[in-house]
């Protein structure tokens, strides 16, 4: 089934789905009319946890096991107190 985005905030099935929760799974004909009301969007992402095992993480994409972007968000510095 595909993924959903939540654009609007909206009631389904007695819960309240706003912005900002996790993406939502809902077969497409149910999912249609909200799609055309602009309270839903699909998303190309699978939600986590989904059947295939994928994650909505992005891949890592310098294969370092995210040492470089660590290091870029300032995470591994060099320099300062102690360093060789």
């Amino acid at each position: 089934m595909p993924h959903y985005e939540i654009k609007r905030p909206f009631k389904l099935g007695g819960d309240i789905h706003k912005p900002g929760d996790d993406l939502i799974e809902l077969d497409a004909d149910a999912a249609a009319p909200l799609v055309e009301s602009g309270a839903l969007a699909e998303s190309p992402v699978p939600a986590k946890g989904d059947d295939a095992g994928e994650t909505a993480e992005a891949p890592d994409a310098a294969g370092d096991g995210g040492k470089t972007a660590a290091a870029a968000k300032g995470g591994a510095r060099r320099g300062g107190k102690g360093a060789k």
